[in-house]
């Protein structure tokens, strides 16, 4: 707790799964002369109990302080005001005419509202307790000094939330009792419980498109329009935008044990609020594009945009949103809210006004019913939680990027290297559909095996490149084998990616070069002996670029055993059948051996070797995809391609 602290006597806790007996505290801060007893616990502390430590605080009653106390270090263009919860920008300042915009709610929003305080947005912003409204002492206390420097007086943006509209509202009568010019606008743009009669007395409640109203209104304040006319336009902007969002798993706030709504696993609430508290209902979850068209159509029906309208969205990140989940959805919100038939004109993503941890978004649609908003959200603020900045502005010019970058499916290869005849083309086609299938059948297997060790999607990754194996199968250039190695290079770089899209293409494209040097083939075996040196080129052009080596628990335990069989096997006389089989066996005999081997590479390389129990995924991957090529191979098509082998 960053305090001395002291503790004595046993606890014994119990969990569902086992019993065991910690050493309980009494938990003390020594304050002067003075020893305040924080936690005192005698017999028994509960397992849920222990989990509520399970935030990065100190003290749950001090962590709001705590944490303004850090935003100003890390901002010192931000001070806060003492005594209070107030943030304002810091230094002496001089009087000016323009209005001063103040805001505030409560805590666990980060960056809202302090994070938006700056050149051209607010000039000051009041900090409740988690989820709480601050008291109007400190609201008066940040408005009174917004007002010393601003002589143009005091906008007010207030969230629709009872304690706010209560506790500002205080706060500004007693500002204009002091002689304080203060007009105030309430914030309430959620359209989630519109038609169901929730809140219907209430009103609608205050969402993340707040930030649009301090951007705005921010910043036509620093330009010098009159308080009237700040509001005014503040009032338009709140009449012009619509929010709704969703959140798949809830928060716990400090000190708590307690999700704020329990979902099950499967489930998703549409229409959630800032604090947690439910929706409008609650849904199945789904694929994303599904659950952003059901937060998307209730603010279509709310706005309705006309065709060639122009908006500016705000997609807000509840604050446990992984950022790969936030840039999929704003892919997918971008192109809905685009088939309305409006123009896109800013998208701008990030936690704006978040939840604690909570796993969700919201979605602000603007209509930008006035051409200066666009300048207003254009311009540069200090304010360190807008997500806005010069990059947010489209370039001038239009282009497409597909014309200016080449598509690696469409590289120009040339045809090389020895040409089958049609019988052998359609042998070798059958093959590799039969691969294909086999590794998609076993990618769930593959999987497993990779879960202890790696991040459990070798299988899926191999199935990806078998699904685009099959996709392309008409058009792949069956009967140049030089050519189609290069093209199964370029399949493996694009569908698979990372380390395995990379070895793969390493052993596709070095096998390729090898084949392509050949001019003519003069017997079915000469045949195959080309094939054997084209593999064993493929293994060397793995090594060149990789530390993996036989021994070290990765798919080339299988592969060069294989290799080598099916080399040996050709060099002995063995037609096609009989080599590969040989090579089946010592991808097998291979796979096998790494159950007991240690990793030396790859990310395996840093697990605990209890997690290694079974064989490696890349090595039980090869040994399936040269069966099904000998299961092809000794099918029916045999006898079609018996010349050749």
């Amino acid at each position: 707790m960053g305090s001395p602290l002291s503790g004595h006597f046993d606890v014994e806790v119990r969990s569902v799964r086992s019993a065991r007996t910690l050493p309980a505290v009494s938990v003390e801060r020594q304050t002067g002369d003075r020893t305040v007893t924080l936690v005192k616990c005698s017999t028994r502390i509960a397992p849920d109990a222990i989990m509520a430590l399970h935030k990065l605080v100190d003290d749950p009653e001090r962590c709001v302080d705590d944490m303004l106390a850090g935003l100003a270090a890390a901002f010192p263009h931000l001070r806060v005001l003492p005594d209070t919860r107030a943030v304002v920008l810091s230094g002496a300042g001089g009087q000016d005419d323009a209005v001063g915009v103040v805001s505030g709610g409560g805590a666990g929003h980060e960056p809202f509202c302090a994070g938006f305080v700056g050149t051209g947005m607010l000039a000051g912003a009041v900090s409740g307790s988690v989820f709480a409204s601050p008291p109007a002492t400190h609201v008066v206390r940040g408005l009174a000094h917004v007002a010393r420097r601003h002589r143009g007086g005091v906008l007010l943006v207030i969230p629709n939330y009872t304690g706010d509209c209560l506790n500002f509202g205080l706060a500004s009568e007693w500002a204009k009792r002091d002689g304080i010019p203060v007009e105030s606008v309430i914030v309430g743009e959620d359209c989630a419980l519109l038609g169901t009669g929730k809140g219907s007395s209430a009103g609608r409640r205050g969402m993340c498109g707040l930030v649009f109203v301090y951007k705005i209104a921010g910043q036509l304040a620093s330009e010098g329009l009159a308080l009237k006319k700040v509001a005014e336009a503040a009032q338009k902007v709140i009449d012009n935008m619509a929010t709704m969002g969703f959140a798949l798993r809830s928060c716990t706030v400090p000190g708590s044990t307690q999700l704020l709504l329990k979902l099950d696993s499967d489930s998703v609430e549409l229409g959630v609020g800032v604090h947690g508290e439910a929706g409008a209902k609650t849904i199945k979850v789904a694929p994303a594009s599904e659950l952003i068209a059901e937060i998307l159509n209730p603010i279509c029906q709310t706005l309705k945009p006309a065709k060639g309208e122009k908006v500016a969205v705000l997609v807000n990140n509840l604050g446990g949103l992984s950022q790969l989940e936030q840039w999929v959805a704003v892919s997918i919100i971008h192109k809905q809210i685009s088939s309305w038939g409006v123009f896109v004109e800013r998208i701008y993503a990030a936690p704006v006004m978040t939840s604690l941890e909570t796993v969700g978004l919201q979605v602000c649609v603007l209509k930008l019913a006035e051409n200066s908003w666009l300048r207003c959200l254009d311009a540069v603020t200090s304010a360190p939680g807008w997500p806005g900045c010069s990059l947010s502005i489209p370039p001038t010019g239009e282009h497409k990027p597909e014309e200016l970058v080449a598509k690696l499916e469409d590289l120009d290869i040339k045809e090389s290297g020895p040409e089958l005849e049609h019988a052998h083309s359609q042998l070798l086609l059958h093959a590799l559909e039969t691969a294909a299938k086999d590794l998609i059948q076993h990618a769930d297997k593959m999987n497993e095996l990779d879960s202890g060790c790696g991040d459990g999607d070798c299988g899926s990754t191999l199935a990806r490149l078998a699904k685009g194996i099959l996709t392309k199968l008409p058009t792949l250039s069956i009967k140049h084998p030089a050519k189609l190695l290069m093209e199964l290079a370029n399949l493996a770089s694009i569908t698979m990616g990372g380390t395995s899209g990379a070895v793969y293409g390493l052993l596709f494209s070095a096998a390729s070069e090898q084949l392509r040097k050949v001019k003519c083939v003069a017997d079915a075996l000469n045949f195959l002996e080309h094939i054997a040196k084209s593999w064993e080129e493929g293994l060397r052009g793995i090594m060149r670029h990789s530390k993996a080596r036989q021994g070290d628990r990765t798919m080339l335990d299988a592969l060069i055993p294989a290799c080598e069989e099916f080399c040996k096997a050709i060099l002995e006389g063995a037609n096609g059948p009989t080599a590969l089989a040989a090579a089946v066996l010592a991808a097998r005999k291979g796979c096998a051996s790494t159950a007991d081997m240690s990793a030396n590479v790859g990310r395996a390389s840093y697990v605990n070797e209890t997690h290694l129990g079974d064989v490696d995924a890349g090595a039980y991957g090869v040994v399936v995809w040269l069966e099904a090529l000998l299961k092809a191979f000794e099918s029916n098509f045999y006898h079609s391609f018996c010349s050749l082998c």
